[in-house]
């Protein structure tokens, strides 16, 4: 028999949570002028490629948390550009993590 959705989501939710300790404990180890370097990447560094991260979970989060109050859609913009270094973001990710999982 299938798992049921819910499942599945808090599955996803766990291994979101679990890659975004490992990216953020990794990205700690660098200095302030590593991450801000210009990377041949999509983003044009480290810190945006976290930014945007970040960004997206919130977004997720938004949009889950929305369709259990059966609400209408909300701008889910925040000041990304004053997250400055990983410790900040992984705080972030912190609260997201507990939003979504209750841990």
């Amino acid at each position: 028999m299938a798992e049921p959705l819910s499942h599945h989501l808090l599955t996803m939710a766990y291994n979101n949570a679990w890659a975004n300790h490992r990216l953020y404990k990794a990205c700690r180890q660098l200095s302030r002028d590593e991450l801000v370097a210009p990377r041949c990447s999509f983003f044009p560094s480290i810190k945006a490629t976290l930014n945007h991260l970040l960004t997206v979970d919130w977004f997720y989060l938004q949009a889950l948390e929305r369709e259990l109050r059966g609400g209408r859609r909300t701008n889910c913009r925040r000041a990304s550009s004053s997250r400055n270094n990983p410790s900040t973001m992984s705080g972030s990710c912190t609260g997201n993590r507990r939003r979504t999982t209750g841990a």
